[in-house]
């Protein structure tokens, strides 16, 4: 076959170019590391890699997520520990100041105090994180989320919603509660019914009838504060007439008897009667009632309830107890019963509370279900009883039931901020769980994407020196046979 000199450089050239185009490929890998520098050069092991690094991608964007979401957590987790702090401290003062000893000088001083840390709750609630983001404001970060309106009520702003994190493909977490739930929807009492005492029990005074007496004393009431002078009276009648004594024995009226007599701002109403009747206006153990427990859920019927002291069980005893009713309304309801003091319990529907101190006839009682109420409001109605409190006995009654029920509020604000703390805890940990599936999937993945694209160095070094040899060769003997010509020897 005859060759032209045209063809054997031609042929010799592309052998060349092939061979440093090898070499040129082989030292790019060996460069960057890669096996597969072009998707054509492996197009099955590319499509898989292009896949994997878009788990990957997406797994590190989850790891991210978990990490904005953990800190955002620890934060609010931090707020809500200061905001407990500041609760107990709130409840310590309260404690301070319902002991007797203090007067009401004393108890003002304390709720000075107390609205410092009002403030500082209020501030607390209002935190942001380093984004300069509410964190209680639910969806709307840009809110804040509580503000003091005109009369002074602290409003939220805020939505009832909460923000989420992708942490997984298919797993979510909450990364922030809406300030309502943590600040606002709080059950008052405790936390299925709450209690309180009638608003006219301090008028109603103690009265009884002297063994022998044909009448009674159906009640005795203050009816005019500005004239009432406290003490104990004693109703005399006979004939058709009544005397009434003072302590010391001093006459201090008289006239016809009627079925209403009134005297030093008190009205007593009565069955007339001869005899003799008591009047004790100090009302020195004026009644309350306990918070109370429920016995029995499913028994318990959510309405409102009045507990009415009727009369005595005995007129001329008064030890031997006092008669009660209670009404539920709207469903009519009734049960009525005897209590004996001090042993005054009142058990009903699966929910058990007491009366103490001595109820009188007329007083009354209100069981009703549980509210939400905002801590704020808590703290408020609190620092409004410290500020008001009174000095006689009814007054010292009224303001220790009033602190009882503040008291208990703040148990129930403290355990929900300890409830949402607790939810807290489980994202995070559910938070450390996901990362570290994400972790192991982001290492798994990276394994696989190294195991399809990675360069085998050891093969690649080898082929690269072959190469080497195979190019020199070329170049040597293509050196050697470009001068070859039938010219030279003419």
């Amino acid at each position: 076959m005859r060759i032209s000199s045209m063809q054997i450089h031609r042929l010799a050239v592309n052998a060349m170019l092939n061979q440093q185009s090898d070499v040129s490929h082989t030292q790019l890998q060996l460069a960057t590391g890669r096996r597969i520098l072009t998707p054509s050069e492996d197009p099955v092991a590319s499509e898989q890699i292009l896949q994997l690094r878009r788990t990957l991608d997406r797994t590190e964007q989850y790891t991210t997520n978990a990490d904005q979401g953990r800190l955002r957590l620890q934060t609010e987790e931090s707020v809500l520990a200061s905001a407990g702090d500041q609760l107990q401290r709130i409840r310590e003062l309260a404690i301070q100041a319902a002991n007797d000893s203090n007067g009401q000088e004393q108890r003002a001083y304390i709720a000075k105090e107390m609205r410092e840390l009002l403030d500082e709750l209020v501030d607390l609630s209002n935190t942001t994180d380093g984004n300069g983001e509410y964190l209680f404001a639910g969806t709307m970060t840009q809110t804040k989320p509580f503000v003091r309106d005109s009369s002074g009520n602290i409003v939220y702003y805020g939505d009832q919603m909460q923000r989420f994190a992708q942490i997984g493909d298919s797993r979510q977490v909450a990364v922030s509660d809406p300030g309502s739930a943590v600040f606002e929807l709080i059950k008052n009492g405790n936390g299925t019914f709450q209690v309180d005492m009638g608003a006219g029990n301090a008028t109603n005074l103690m009265a009884y009838s002297y063994v022998g007496a044909l009448g009674q004393v159906t009640s005795a009431t203050i009816t005019d504060p500005a004239t009432f002078v406290a003490g104990e009276y004693r109703l005399q009648i006979s004939g058709g007439t009544y005397n009434i004594y003072d302590e010391s024995g001093g006459l201090i009226q008289s006239g016809a008897t009627a079925a209403s007599i009134t005297f030093q701002g008190i009205t007593a109403n009565l069955v007339p009667g001869d005899g003799e009747y008591v009047i004790d206006a100090t009302r020195s153990n004026l009644a309350s009632i306990e918070v109370g427990s429920v016995l029995d859920s499913s028994a318990w019927v959510a309405e409102d309830y009045t507990v009415t002291i009727d009369s005595w069980v005995d007129p001329e005893d008064p030890s031997l107890g006092v008669n009660y009713t209670v009404n539920g309304v709207p469903s009519g309801f009734t049960v009525s019963g005897t209590l004996v003091y001090p042993d005054q319990s009142l058990t009903f529907r699966g929910i058990q509370t007491a009366i103490q101190g001595q109820p009188v006839p007329g007083d009354t009682f209100t069981i009703a279900p549980s509210t939400n109420q905002s801590l704020f409001e808590t703290v408020d109605n609190l620092i409004y009883t410290l500020e008001h409190s009174g000095t006689t006995a009814a007054d010292k009654t009224a303001f220790q039931q009033n602190v009882a029920k503040s008291l208990v509020d703040i148990d129930q604000g403290m355990t929900n901020l300890l409830d949402v703390r607790a939810e807290i805890g489980a994202r995070l940990n559910a938070i450390d769980g996901q990362k570290g599936l994400d972790d192991a999937i982001s290492l798994q993945t990276e394994a696989m994407i190294s195991e399809l694209g990675d360069l085998d160095y050891a093969e690649a070094i080898s082929r690269f020196s072959i190469q080497m040899v195979g190019l020199q060769a070329a170049q040597q003997s293509y050196s050697k046979v470009q001068n070859l010509s039938l010219f030279n020897y003419i």
